[in-house]
């Protein structure tokens, strides 16, 4: 239920935003008499341990401290006004920027030329410079994160990642602080950031692409690949952007950062030496900034299912001498952009990656053919032909698998790649490399349909699990692991919270809602609960050695034995780690213990006896 007052002075005028975060509001501050209007964004908290809320309580007062210098350096990033906590809630108010963000300009106007993306760059790279000076990494640069201000026409930067971080910190079971939220955006988020290492770069990265959806109206993600490069096949949508700028924006969105601009300087700097700038005044003085501060951002990770997806980058396997084994995709979600914006020939992309390879072919097989007739005379010509005839049609079908993959569509790739003749080594190697990456890429697509189905309210894990497991002899099998683990963990703290407790007595039933059990780790082989006890004195006891015993036979037993809807997911499990929230003791009990006291091998006594209890 929306609130309609907030710390007793925000009166909330309309909802601008939902999400896994929290909300974001528009309000108005009663207490001014202008009724100044701000935005408030709410941050949740998953937190349920109050060591962790005092963290995040730290945390977040520091990030909102940075968020306040940063307003106050620069007229293009928000004013920080205030932040307080309600309801277990955190709130920042922020001042309202009327405009409208780059992702809605495209949508409304249609795409931008080059001289307007120029400006851009010229007015924001400033701003970027401005924040990576104090070592700051935004984390989320995208159309929706910059809004072109109705006053003056400039952009302005917001939604930092860092705040929205610090209110996911967790707990794992060794009593470390990890975060439960990955910061960034599906294909605007660069490779090192995807693994939760970003650098300055990682920003320009996001820019480029954000300039390069501008120009073609495009999604990073709904962009062919070279699957020989890696490189985003962007230009054949956007012709008519110079050399320059191209060059530009294509070292911003370099794979790997080395190969990247390192600073927004840097890209100030090449911007000014191109042709493109000299008809365009800046709208802004052109800054030099103090060499950055070397970015302290912790390393992302989390038991419990983002609501955002992640994407993956694309994978190119090293050569082999036979086919992976591909699994079922779903299609990709297409962009949201309105069908009014050009579509440029799918094509062109195929043609202008395929003609060098097509070339070096086409002379290979000339070469061959006058070799033949050279020394079989005249008469060899029928023979050369009938020969060179299965060759031009394995070349014609390479060309067709070529297509289909740039043009999105992986699963007829995969079926006539897999169908593709080994007659001619160099025709197969390459059809055996645009394999793999239609086959990663179906897979990314199948995971992303999954998280897709967990993002939703009210969502069916169990689907999105079984969808993630369709992905198996693959490069991205690690990370769907991942997120079928998190959901895994989701779904069994859902069951001991809400389903247990209805099949207890009443006093049973009243403490498991008491102690609140809380999945910290799931790695299939491994799970971990945790359990309050400081909620009634009745529930201290279980904070001692033989009370965790006792939980850790409770837990085992309800996971294992009366769990039947759920229980393929603890096929592998092997070592069940239970420990109170209180004390620094846990409990570690073997499946393979447990299979014995179920056959009776051994009694509960032996059982309980079995059970290792240590310190955290």
């Amino acid at each position: 239920m929306t609130p309609t007052i907030l710390n007793n002075r925000y009166r909330v005028l309309q909802v601008l935003a939902k999400g896994g975060f929290g909300e974001t509001f528009l309000a108005e501050d009663s207490f001014l008499p202008s009724k100044r209007p701000c935005v408030i964004k709410q941050l949740k908290t998953m937190a349920d341990n109050p060591q962790v809320y005092r963290i995040i309580q730290e945390r977040f007062h520091r990030e909102a401290a940075i968020l306040e210098e940063l307003g106050r350096s620069s007229s293009q990033i928000p004013e920080l006004y205030a932040y307080f906590e309600e309801s277990d809630r955190f709130y920042l108010v922020q001042e309202w920027v009327e405009g409208q963000t780059l992702a809605n300009k495209v949508r409304q106007t249609g795409l931008l030329n080059e001289s307007t993306a120029y400006q851009l760059l010229e007015n924001i790279l400033p701003v970027m410079g401005v924040i990576h000076s104090r070592g700051i990494i935004h984390r989320d640069i995208k159309p929706d994160n910059i809004i072109l201000r109705q006053s003056d026409g400039k952009p302005v930067l917001i939604d930092f990642g860092a705040v929205k971080e610090s209110v996911g910190t967790l707990l794992n079971s060794q009593g470390q602080t990890v975060s439960s939220i990955v910061i960034g955006t599906p294909g605007y988020m660069s490779p090192e950031q995807g693994a939760g290492r970003p650098v300055f770069s990682s920003d320009l990265y996001g820019l480029g692409l954000t300039v390069i959806y501008l120009f073609t109206g495009k999604l990073p993600q709904d962009l062919p690949t070279d699957y020989r490069t890696g490189d985003l096949l962007w230009r054949s949508f956007a012709p008519s952007i110079s050399d320059a700028l191209v060059a530009i924006l294509d070292k911003m969105i370099q794979y790997h950062p080395r190969d990247r601009f390192a600073t927004a300087q840097e890209v100030l700097s090449a911007l000014h030496a191109t042709t493109i700038a000299s008809p365009i005044p800046p709208t802004q003085p052109i800054q030099h900034f103090p060499p950055p501060i070397p970015p302290t951002v912790p390393v992302s990770g989390s038991p419990i299912p983002p609501t955002a997806p992640v994407s993956i980058p694309p994978v190119v396997a090293p050569p082999s001498s036979s086919f992976p084994d591909p699994v079922v995709s779903s299609p990709s979600p297409s962009s949201s952009l309105p069908s009014s914006l050009p579509t440029p020939d799918p094509s062109l992309p195929s043609t202008k990656t395929s003609a060098p390879a097509q070339s070096s072919r086409t002379l290979l097989a000339a070469g061959i053919t006058a070799a033949i007739v050279a020394l079989l005379g005249g008469s060899g010509y029928i023979y050369v032909q009938q020969q060179a005839r299965p060759y031009r049609e394995a070349e014609a079908a390479l060309e067709q698998i070529e297509t289909l993959h740039l043009q999105g569509n992986h699963q007829e790739c995969i079926n006539r790649a897999q169908s593709f003749p080994r007659d001619f080594p160099e025709l197969f190697e390459q059809v055996r490399m645009i394999l793999t990456n239609c086959s990663a890429a179906r897979d990314e697509e199948t995971l992303q349909e999954a998280v897709n189905i967990a993002s939703q309210p009210d969502a069916n894990l169990a689907e999105a699990i079984e969808k993630a497991q369709q992905i198996k002899n693959s490069p991205v099998r690690e990370d769907a692991e991942e997120f079928i683990f998190r959901w895994q963990a989701s779904v069994l703290q859902e069951y001991l919270r809400v389903q247990v407790p209805q099949n207890q007595s009443e006093r049973n039933a009243a403490r498991f809602r008491r102690i609140q059990p809380t999945v910290t780790q799931f790695t299939g082989e491994e799970i971990a609960i945790s359990y309050d006890t400081s909620k009634s004195q009745e529930d201290t006891a279980l904070a001692g050695e033989e009370g965790i015993r006792l939980m850790t036979v409770t837990f085992m037993e309800q996971i294992l034995s009366k769990n039947p809807d759920n229980a393929k997911y603890y096929d592998e499990l092997s070592t069940l780690v239970v420990y109170p929230q209180q004390g620094n003791l846990q409990a570690r009990l073997k499946a393979e213990e447990w299979a014995a006291y179920q056959d009776n091998t051994v009694n509960l006594d032996q059982l309980l006896s079995q059970i290792e209890v240590a310190a955290r």
